[in-house]
């Protein structure tokens, strides 16, 4: 049996966590910023930023999935822009893995 094509959707899946993992962290830490905060950056900042906003406790937040957080945030993502440098980062880094030479 041909795993190949249950292996490149795992693949994938797993890329696009991270994804959003990484968008949410660098998105966390324009919310430091605006948000003044001294002790917290990328996912922490963005965790923070729940826990004042709706009042929910860091177990909840942790029992969420990055997409539920991403989903969570979405208000807050819409008038901001990933800066170009971290653009260009997920841009390269993406054109790394789905290159013909990585599959």
């Amino acid at each position: 049996m041909d795993r190949k094509p249950y292996y490149r959707d795992l693949y994938r899946k797993v890329l696009e966590e991270a994804r959003i993992g990484y968008t949410l962290a660098i998105f966390g830490d324009h919310l430091a910023t605006q948000q003044q905060y001294e002790n917290h950056t990328g996912l922490d900042a963005v965790h923070y930023f729940l826990m004042q906003k709706h009042h929910w406790t860091r177990g909840q937040i942790q029992a969420m999935t990055q997409a539920d957080i991403l989903f969570a945030m979405s208000e807050e993502f819409e008038l901001w822009t990933m800066p170009d440098d971290a653009r260009q980062v997920l841009a390269d880094m993406a054109e790394h893995h789905f290159s013909p030479s990585s599959n």
